[in-house]
């Protein structure tokens, strides 16, 4: 079926050849006014079934069963019957401006000047390379006419007699192809034809020169004139050439088909004659046409669409005075488009006949609503109304005024001002915003000095700001307390000072629990020794010519005097552990530790013993590991482990806290113990003999030594899971767990002549302190902790904690290496005084004895020199230290100190201090003094 519709459309153009043109000057360029494609006649070979929603066309070609249509974007659609698969428009094309078509080809002139032809090329043949600069282009039935636009023309195909351009031809304007003959239009309205002439079509009719548009049918020409009338000429069997007379002077447009004529008119409407088969000739019901074509039995026009307001001008309601406003209007349709701007829909206004409408420097009379009326060729639409209104920024009508006012007093501030409502105000001091303060009127109330200042408002509306004047506030000022007296807590004896900061203020009263005190009339209020009745709250009244003002109260808290201690228990390292169960434990030494001989550390607790032979404990209490059983007391020697404590009170050992592996039940052959030693789940006694025996854990033999160990031993110390035990012949001996080489004594330490004088157990690695002062560390040494810090030497005691160790010097100092995760290793270098230590798990504890300080000679006439002495932390100087005080006195500082004269009679103060009073010195003018303690 398909071989024989293809036979049957190839026979048909065979007898009858027709195709079209549009003849427009120029003819093939795209027209000026886009729409939507229309098309009549036979639909026999599809090519008048275009494809739905075809607008925005600005040229229409039709060919034999097949029609292509150029959107005004410059790309192409296509519709028909292809049936040779060749006159699709190519999918590349793209910039065309204008297009035409023969039976079987197309042809489309791009807007760079070259050409693209498309179709069967077997008959019409492709473009002729390095075709450029055509301004015009034409397809008659097995031929292509251009026009260059140097005014010549060029021509190909298989037509041979429809090429043959005549020789010397020029200012050709357009062209245009029949069925085997060609025209030209020239400049000068001259009209040029060749090619075949079997019926006239050559014959150009006398005084034809005022021609404008030409157009070639298969065998018949035409031409429209200047004066819009048209001549036809050539084969008229189907009254083709009968140019209807009521068209006369009324023609815009001409067209040929195969045996039909068309006419486009000024009103928009077409005209046809000739063979009016299949309908090629109904045109007469159309209207609004802008373009037109038609071929071998079908047509197809371009009609104008009707303007429509596709986006409406939008309402501008606060244009600002003095400012341009702006009103555009979008539209859809045919253009061109003629607009026309209105105020209050009858103003026309001058000048505004463009899409947009700008109005400058806009004033109050400018207000109201604008519209446009929009033309096209086919309606008139309006736009719906843009409503104007002009507005005004605020301005200050009455600013506001400086104003006086005494402290505590009330002022207002006040303004008027004028503008697009609503005005909003914002007031000001210093140039920054007040809070709340948003009225016409802004009031203070009990004014304070720090309300003093530049006061302005900013008044604002939605169209602009505006900021006052700055009206100043002066204020007569009253005293104003700056800085409260403070609650003070002191130690019963201790001197006390409260202190106000008051601005303005001339005099002052301080007052006890509202009385007022005699002479306290200065800024700071001080009690020289603070006791019981001084307690209370303190006031003071704060006065000057404007008024007064009371202080608020300040609290004085009186305690009793701590008890009379010479040493002092501090912490490096860990101070929070938390405790399942318990939470977060405080790992700090208790303040009210006193008299302190000795220490011990565990794993998270501590244990202290007091010169009274008690024990006390802090840290971890999970297991009751810290809370010593009531009654102890004549407590020699303690020891704490990880979760449970040991104490020697005489030779009995006495254990509490945890007992999960029977740590802390002591068994009769502990009696007659001497030393004590915890480890982490594990107890050791010293027995008089020089053995040890030990109970607990026992999972790597750290309770019981190898044979031949446990002899005369002077000193014992645990670890974590081993045992160290300092034999009397100044060797160290080792057992228990030895993963790390903590249980592997060194030689030279377990030889004869070791001379070792003090052995600590840490929790994986061990310590050993030579009698020359010396120390030597061995095991697990992950963080350090054996690397003995090089030089050190004039060491007198050792502790080795979990993983760091400790060594206290002569000099009061300590030395600390090893793991410093809490800082436990961070004990000032300089620190001095210190008397014993202790390491734990990840801490330092260190026993401090007090400084005592000396306050200056105080000198009475009469009376002489008095020298105080008090413990650097303000507690009482401990009674016992009075016969060990000296003090040395003289007049003439080139004397050696020998020289000095000697003073021991010290006492002690009722607040604790050392006193010695020197009633020698009367009547010196001077005095030198030098304390000292004996140890």
């Amino acid at each position: 079926m398909r071989t024989n519709r293809s036979q049957w459309r190839l026979y048909s153009w065979a007898a009858l050849t027709a195709w079209a043109v549009l003849a427009v000057l120029p003819s093939r360029l795209v027209a000026q006014v886009s729409g939507r494609v229309i098309t009549w006649g036979t639909n026999a070979c599809f090519a008048v079934a275009m494809p739905s929603g075809l607008t925005n066309i600005s040229a229409v070609a039709p060919g034999n069963c097949y029609s292509v249509a150029l959107k005004a974007d410059g790309t192409l659609v296509g519709w028909g019957d292809d049936f040779a698969g060749t006159l699709a428009p190519p999918t590349d094309l793209t910039g065309v401006k204008a297009i035409t078509g023969g039976p079987f080809h197309f042809v489309a002139l791009k807007s760079n000047g070259t050409v693209r032809v498309w179709g069967d090329l077997t008959l019409v043949q492709s473009v002729p390379t390095n075709l450029t600069g055509i301004r015009d282009i034409a397809a008659g039935y097995y031929h292509t006419l251009v026009a260059h636009s140097n005014g010549t023309v060029g021509a190909w195909g298989t037509a041979l007699q429809a090429i043959a351009v005549p020789s010397g031809l020029s200012g050709v304007i357009a062209v245009a192809g029949g069925g085997s003959h060609s025209l030209a239009l020239q400049s000068n309205g001259r009209v040029v034809c060749w090619g075949a002439n079997s019926s006239g079509q050559l014959n150009v009719p006398a005084g034809l020169v005022d021609a404008i548009a030409i157009a070639a049918g298969d065998s018949h020409s035409l031409a429209l004139r200047a004066n819009r009338t048209v001549l036809a000429w050539g084969y008229n069997g189907w009254g083709q050439c009968n140019v209807p007379a009521n068209i006369a002077g009324s023609v815009v447009a001409i067209a040929a088909g195969q045996a039909q004529s068309l006419a486009l008119l000024a009103n928009r409407r077409m005209s046809g004659w000739g063979n009016s088969y299949n309908g090629a000739l109904d045109v007469l019901g159309l209207s609004n046409v802008v373009a037109m074509t038609t071929h071998y039995e079908h047509g197809l026009g371009i009609v104008a669409e009707p303007v429509t307001i596709t986006s409406q001008p939008q309402s501008i309601t606060n244009a600002l005075v003095g400012t341009n406003v702006t009103f555009a209007v979008g539209v859809a349709g045919t253009p061109p488009f003629q607009f026309q701007w209105r105020k209050n829909g009858t103003n026309y206004l001058a000048g505004a006949t463009n899409s947009s409408f700008t109005l400058s420097s806009v004033q109050l009379a400018d207000t109201g609503a604008y519209d446009v009326l929009v033309t096209n060729l086919t309606a008139t639409a309006v736009s719906t109304a843009a409503t104007l209104v002009v507005v005004a920024p605020p301005s200050i009508v009455t600013p506001p005024t400086n104003q006086a006012v005494v402290i505590g007093g009330n002022v207002s501030f006040s303004v008027t001002a004028a503008g697009t409502a609503p005005l909003r105000h914002q007031w000001r001091k210093e140039g920054t915003n007040l809070l709340n303060a948003t009225n016409l009127e802004y009031s203070i109330t009990g004014v304070q000095t720090n309300h003093a200042g530049n006061y302005a408002v900013v008044i604002t509306n939605a169209y602009g700001s505006v900021t006052s004047v700055t009206a100043t506030l002066t204020v007569n000022l009253k005293p104003v307390i700056t800085n409260q007296p403070q609650s003070r807590t002191v130690l019963a004896g201790a001197g006390v000072s409260f202190s106000v900061g008051a601005a303005y203020a001339t005099g002052y009263q301080w007052r006890h629990e509202g009385t007022d005190i005699a002479g306290a009339n200065a800024p700071s209020f001080t009690i020289n020794s603070a006791q019981d009745g001084d307690a209370g709250s303190y006031t003071v009244l704060a006065t000057n010519q404007y008024g007064s003002v009371l202080s608020a109260a300040a609290t004085l808290t009186v305690t009793p005097a701590p008890a009379a201690s010479s040493t002092l228990v501090t912490n490096f390292g860990q101070s929070l552990v938390f405790v399942p169960g318990a939470g977060y434990v405080d790992l700090a030494p208790p303040a009210s530790l006193a008299n302190v001989t000795a220490l011990s550390a565990g794993a998270y607790h501590d244990l202290a013993l007091i010169d009274d032979g008690t024990v006390v404990g802090w840290g971890d209490n999970s297991a009751s590991q810290a809370s010593p059983p009531l009654g102890l007391t004549g407590v020699g020697r303690i020891a704490a482990g990880a979760r449970h404590s040991l104490a020697l009170a005489g030779n009995s050992v006495v254990a509490w806290g945890a007992n999960n592996v029977g740590q802390s039940t002591v068994p009769p052959g502990a009696a007659s113990a001497v030393a004590l030693a915890a480890g982490w789940e594990f107890s050791l006694a010293l027995r008089e003999n020089g053995t040890l025996i030990g109970w607990g854990t026992n999972n790597l033999g750290q309770t019981t030594p190898p044979q031949g160990l446990n002899v005369n031993l002077m000193a014992i110390s645990a670890g974590q899971e081993h045992a160290l035990g300092l034999r009397s012949n100044g060797t160290v001996v080792a057992w228990g767990g030895n993963t790390w080489g903590q249980a592997l004594v060194p030689p030279n330490l377990g030889a004869v002549g070791a001379g070792l004088a003090a052995i600590s157990a840490g929790g994986l690695h061990s310590m050993a302190l030579r009698s020359n002062g010396t120390v030597v560390c061995w095991g697990w040494n992950q963080f350090g902790q054996t690397n003995v810090p090089p030089g050190l030497a004039g060491v007198t005691a050792i502790a080795a904690g979990e993983n760091h160790c400790l060594a206290l010097k002569q000099d009061g100092t300590v030395a600390a290496w090893g793991q410093n995760n809490y800082g436990q290793t961070d004990i000032p270098v300089d620190l001095g005084g210190v008397i014993a230590i202790a390491a734990g798990g990840s801490r330092s504890l260190l026993l401090i004895k007090k400084q005592l300080v000396a306050l200056p000679p105080q000198f009475a006439p009469g009376a002489g020199f008095t020298i105080l002495l008090r413990n650097n932390d303000g507690s009482p100087v401990d009674s016992t230290r009075l016969a060990k005080l000296e003090i040395r006195a003289t007049t003439n500082l080139a004397l050696s100190i020998s020289a000095w004269t000697r003073y021991t009679n010290f006492v002690l103060t009722s607040n604790g201090w050392a006193r010695w009073d020197d009633n020698s010195a009367t009547n010196l003018p001077w005095r030198f003094y030098r304390v000292g303690e004996s140890p």
